[in-house]
């Protein structure tokens, strides 16, 4: 059974239909925290190093692409909202018990659209994250822009169980 609760919508308008949405798919975000390692993200940063592990970002991943390609079930990436806009799509969530979020926003929960990473897709007829996790995949505190597929232009669960 797929579950998606959707605690915050907003249009924006450009060339293709784009949906901004603060998704919240699977497991409480609090309590996946409590598992695995946190993996941070700063777009393009000129000094990531694995294991992208410092709270201040400093060794950050360079891209949401090589922070999933770290990751391992359990996890919580944690994507910055000082990188500025993300330009990817087609990422590959196959990690089960994983959690994708913005910086600071799964432990205050607010919607505010101004302090949340941006990722962009660039309407290049992909979604912008594929889950293909069999299960309990959480992704909060992002806004998505110009996903566009077929089926799923943000988010696409494609063979997921609680998501």
């Amino acid at each position: 059974m797929r579950h998606i609760t959707v605690f915050c919508q907003e249009l924006i308008p450009s060339r293709v239909a784009a949906l901004s949405v603060l998704l919240f798919l699977g497991l409480s975000a609090q309590a996946a925290f409590a598992q695995g390692r946190k993996i941070h993200v700063k777009n393009g940063n000129p000094d990531a190093a694995e294991p992208y592990d410092k709270p201040d970002f400093s060794n950050a991943a360079k891209t949401i692409e090589d922070g999933l390609d770290f990751a391992k079930s359990g996890d919580t990436i944690i994507i910055s909202e000082a990188g500025g806009t993300y330009f990817e799509h087609d990422l590959d969530v196959d990690e089960d018990n994983l959690v994708i979020t913005g910086r600071g926003v799964a432990a205050s929960g607010r919607c505010e659209r101004d302090t949340k990473p941006v990722v962009d897709g660039g309407g290049a007829g992909d979604p912008i994250f594929v889950i293909k996790s069999q299960k309990n995949v959480s992704i909060v505190g992002l806004v998505l822009n110009n996903g566009t597929a077929d089926e799923g232009g943000g988010v696409f669960c494609k063979q997921s169980r609680n998501v």
